[in-house]
């Protein structure tokens, strides 16, 4: 959804009864990815402290869960969809740092920066290949 964002928000307010003034539509976008940083690199802690496993596990699940609120009203009323939207920008974000801090982990300790840049070359590059085919 992530990448969807401008396009699923400019569709939203094109609605009748959806218009609301913002700024600019990826200004929005951005600050709403803006705001899963701070929420990655708390959960990062969070699953250094009580275990990797349970903390990546409830965030995939509050990230369905928050995905199949805002599927519920799609369409409907913006003041009920735009912060499911923007929830669902900082639920996409959280599991990150859980994920990247459990392969440095897992990484033998003189690898653990060409570790972590794998494991971002991965990512980028799994979305490089991708959008060109879905989007």
């Amino acid at each position: 959804m992530r990448v969807w964002f401008v396009a699923y928000l400019a569709w939203l307010l094109s609605l009748p009864g959806n218009q609301m003034t913002l700024p600019a539509l990826g200004l929005v976008a951005g600050v709403a990815s803006l705001a899963g940083v701070p929420v990655s690199m708390v959960m990062a802690e969070v699953a250094a402290r009580r275990g990797r496993r349970p903390v990546i596990v409830g965030i995939c699940l509050v990230s369905v869960a928050t995905c199949l609120a805002l599927a519920a009203p799609a369409g409907g009323p913006i003041g009920i969809v735009l912060p499911l939207l923007i929830l669902v920008q900082i639920t996409s974000f959280a599991d990150v740092g859980a994920l990247a801090g459990g392969a440095v982990a897992a990484a033998d300790p003189a690898q653990r920066g060409a570790a972590l840049a794998l494991y971002a070359l991965a990512g980028v590059n799994r979305h490089g290949i991708r959008t060109p085919f879905l989007g």
